[in-house]
């Protein structure tokens, strides 16, 4: 729950349209039809917290003010047709902003992980890793690597999370993760660390009493996630930014992982599950005061030129978060109990060429939704694999990451995308099987699933029996 890409309302009825927005960002809407003044009319209602929501402690007042704006709606693309895509399009002029230092990197790039964990059933040295590395000569490649602080007996989500590498991945010659992550740079290849960040002690489960945790309803300390460790949506965020103790804390950790200015880190689920409520009297939080605490954050982190990615796409965290992931994208029926009602893919309209973002479906319905595909290198079966994923999706997505929609068009068969920049994209909805395909006209070129643009390199990939032979250009110096 609390996790959503934006939260508002839109209306809409016989050529103007209304959205109405709680810009604390801690609200949940439910709507649906009544009747008022004797007239059929849209109703919607607003769930927004002045107080943690709970009988079980008299709360203090962490909103003083809840409030909405009223924004009326025209025909904003100018396409003489009002509809959804109207209300999105003036959503994002006003209230989405866009990522304003961006990573071209992780646009251009292989994204994925490289897991040295346990539980994956990937354990590798980093002499491995650079080898696997090396393999992928085709265009650069964004690693975040998993497991790198656990030993082979734990797994990737036990603390602690403050320590170095641990010395049990080393390689030959005690080949260690600073060496391997400056190798990794020469041969085109950022390296970040992928990690939780870790509330418990080395024994996991005594709470360090100079930590303050958020507390659920019942008073009891909350954030568990798979059973395993504490993350940082237990953490009294408030208190801990308010005193700095969380800044020095997370700059002693960067410090120790050697995470530069230019480099890329992975915190997992910090988007995700921003937006929880506190229920200590002492600290207490609404869901909306707990996102506005991890916007600070993330604004932090850019701060130090780091590029931020983590797990989920939300209004206010993604002009600060360079990726992030979109849970929220609805492949089934509508719902709301309206007659005839369509699901609509409203998430490009907001977020495209807004900020990156990844969604791994399909490829096709991926670029439909304006994400990338990202997966993790150590499981997708050696080079062959890696080059099928790259060519299938990536280099589609750089043609269309910086554009943002400026119509979309149902079709007989699908959506048709028209973009402000120019160009287009023909997504066939009517084969949801893996061979579902697509046409991306862009900058008087048109690409197709068996016909994809070269690499940020140069090399090009032509497909033969359903996978894709790659062809370096002449003064490619193969590793």
């Amino acid at each position: 729950g609390w996790t959503y890409p934006a939260s508002f309302l839109g209306f809409g009825y016989n050529g103007r349209g209304l959205i109405v927005r709680c810009p604390q960002y801690g609200c949940a809407w439910s709507y649906g039809t009544t009747t008022m003044n004797d007239k059929f009319s849209l109703m919607g209602n607003v769930a927004a917290a002045f107080r943690p929501s709970s009988t079980y402690f008299d709360m203090p007042l962490p909103e003083p003010v809840i409030e909405l704006q009223l924004v009326p709606v025209r025909d904003t693309n100018k396409d003489s047709v009002f509809n959804w895509v109207d209300i999105g399009v003036k959503y994002r002029n006003q209230f989405i902003k866009r990522n304003a230092n961006m990573d071209y990197a992780l646009r251009d790039s292989v994204l994925g992980k490289i897991d040295t964990a346990a539980g994956f059933g990937n354990i590798q040295n980093y002499s491995q890793l650079i080898e696997q590395i090396r393999a992928i000569d085709f265009a650069p490649q964004t690693i975040w690597l998993v497991g790198a602080h656990t030993p082979p007996a734990g797994n990737y989500v036990d603390p602690p999370y403050s320590e170095k590498p641990d010395p049990s991945h080393n390689g030959d010659n005690d080949y260690d993760y600073f060496a391997f992550k400056k190798d990794a740079e020469k041969i085109g290849a950022r390296v970040g660390i992928h990690e939780l960040f870790q509330d418990a002690s080395k024994s996991n489960y005594d709470w360090d009493p100079n930590m303050p945790l958020k507390l659920d309803e019942y008073g009891n300390p909350k954030g568990t996630w798979g059973g395993t460790g504490w993350h940082v949506y237990a953490k009294a965020l408030n208190v801990m930014l308010a005193d700095g103790s969380f800044q020095r804390s997370l700059d002693k950790h960067l410090n120790e992982w050697d995470v530069r200015s230019g480099d890329t880190w992975h915190w997992d689920c910090l988007t995700a599950m921003g937006g929880q409520q506190d229920y200590s009297p002492v600290h207490p939080a609404t869901n909306g005061t707990d996102i506005r605490d991890c916007i600070k954050i993330l604004k932090y982190i850019k701060s130090k030129g780091i590029h931020m990615t983590s797990e989920g796409l939300q209004e206010g965290m993604s002009e600060f978060c360079d990726i992030g992931w979109s849970a929220q994208i609805n492949l089934g029926p509508p719902w709301g109990g309206f007659q005839n009602a369509q699901t609509i893919p409203l998430t490009p309209v907001l977020f495209q060429g807004m900020t990156y973002y990844c969604f791994a479906y399909k490829p096709a319905y991926t670029l439909l939704y304006g994400g990338k595909g990202a997966y993790e290198s150590t499981k997708l079966g050696g080079k062959q694999a890696a080059i099928d994923g790259y060519f299938s999706t990536d280099v589609f997505y750089r043609k269309i990451a910086d554009r943002t929609v400026q119509n979309m068009i149902k079709t007989e068969k699908g959506w048709r995308v028209e973009y402000t920049q120019g160009g287009s994209l023909d997504v066939d909805l009517a084969d949801m099987s893996d061979a579902m395909t697509f046409v991306m006209s862009i900058d008087g070129e048109t690409f197709t699933p068996d016909n994809p643009p070269p690499s940020p390199w140069g090399v090009k990939a032509t497909r033969v029996d359903g996978k894709f032979n790659v062809v370096y250009p002449k003064d490619k110096k193969k590793n």
